[in-house]
């Protein structure tokens, strides 16, 4: 009784913010009736950043005024460690504690997910937004990422570009127009489409160097159903307007101070998204000529997809391991047979491939960050447990 109490009161405060804020850009407030995201009750405007953990049970969220770091291994059912944070958003009232440079979310994954997951597009339609392409889920991204991070910035944003990154994914530039809008790299965003109830969930894989320079942001976007995804891929033209907001509790963004870390990183299909934000923002940080600028160790990406074709952004890809002495990628495919030559692992990611990765980097000193369908984040979890990392150094985003 008392839950559903809170729910309400936090759904109705949740509709007055949201209101406030998209009255404020040009683009109008999607439409409201008894089928829209708002129906279970179950969205926070909330700011919080928690340990995870593998079961349904969630660590309890602590005080927005605490800012001691929270670390949770909880005894019987492994919990990865997190420094917690956390920002409440009430109207204009604002309450904002330390920040710090990773975070991490763990979803439950569907009781219907078996295998190791290496087959990522086939999974795709089966999550919920906000971690990758915003495929599938049903619609419920909102009530799924509830009490996610969210930045107290709404912005409207203008399609500049639309292109084809894949036989299946479009990749969409944003131009946007609040110059208080940011986003740190692996972080996704709300996305609310003129005329459609539902509210779309889009990872950024741009860095956000590039909102910084030229004001705009990236997203790539498969193919399906899902309003929000079936929008863009059929309605969605150059000049379309959309209001965005950021947040997420997966991200990289290190500051001057931090420690030095490796990164390993392990994406399937379009979780790529998150993953490759994160690695353009590491190889701009070590291509920086700026002194005051934070230094990342050395980052190794494993990519796998269905086809040499479902390879996103292969190409940038490419360039940057040419022009980043510090980081290098392996690709594999796990639907297509590919020549010796062509640079491309046939088949999945396995445990070598896994623990070579690690002894390429100081296992001592490195954080793994995975992003994918649910049975593959379990598959590379249990691995790189196996290759002797442990569950403080891993983190991960998964899709529903």
């Amino acid at each position: 009784m008392m839950n559903n109490m809170v729910r309400r009161f936090c759904t109705q405060i949740f509709r007055r913010c949201e209101n406030y804020c998209l009255q404020s850009t040009a683009v109008a407030p999607p439409a409201t009736s008894a089928h829209n995201h708002h129906l279970d009750g179950d969205i926070l405007p909330m700011r919080s950043r928690e340990a995870f953990q593998k079961s349904p049970t969630r660590s309890p969220v602590r005080s927005p005024l605490d800012s001691t770091p929270y670390f949770s291994n909880t005894a019987g059912d492994q919990c990865h460690n997190v420094l917690a944070s956390s920002q409440v958003l009430i109207g204009t009232n604002v309450l904002v504690t330390a920040d710090t440079s990773f975070g991490q979310l763990d979803a439950t994954p569907s009781s219907n997910e078996e295998g190791d997951g290496q087959e990522p597009e086939d999974a795709n339609d089966r999550r919920g937004g906000g971690a990758g392409d915003g495929g599938g889920g049903r619609g419920k991204h909102l009530r799924i990422t509830a009490l996610h991070t969210r930045e107290p910035v709404l912005s409207k944003a203008i399609v500049t570009d639309i292109r084809q990154e894949s036989p299946t994914v479009l990749g969409l530039t944003l131009r946007v127009t609040n110059p208080g809008f940011y986003f740190k790299a692996g972080q996704w965003v709300d996305m609310f489409i003129p005329g459609l109830e539902t509210v779309g969930g889009f990872s950024m894989y741009s860095d956000p160097a590039q909102l910084e320079n030229d004001g705009t942001i990236d997203l790539g976007i498969k193919f399906t159903k899902w309003p929000p995804a079936f929008w863009v891929h059929k309605q969605c033209h150059v000049g379309s307007s959309v209001a965005i907001r950021a947040g997420g509790d997966f991200f990289y963004s290190p500051e001057i101070g931090d420690p030095t870390y490796d990164l390993l990183l392990i994406a399937g299909g379009v979780g790529i998204n998150p993953l490759a934000s994160i690695l353009f923002h590491a190889a701009h940080l070590h291509n920086s000529c700026n002194p005051d600028e934070y230094k990342p160790g050395r980052v190794k990406l494993l990519y796998t997809a269905r086809t040499p074709k479902d390879l996103l952004y292969k190409v940038r890809f490419d360039e940057l391991q040419m022009e980043t002495s510090k980081v290098s990628i392996e690709y594999f495919c796990t639907r297509q047979q590919v020549s010796e030559d062509s640079g491309i692992h046939a088949g999945k990611i396995q445990l070598e491939n896994i623990r070579q990765a690690i002894e390429e980097l100081d296992m001592d000193n490195m954080k793994a960050l995975i992003c994918g369908p649910p049975p593959m984040i379990e598959a590379m979890d249990t691995q790189l447990l196996a290759c002797g990392l442990s569950s403080s150094q891993i983190y991960y985003e998964k899709w529903w």
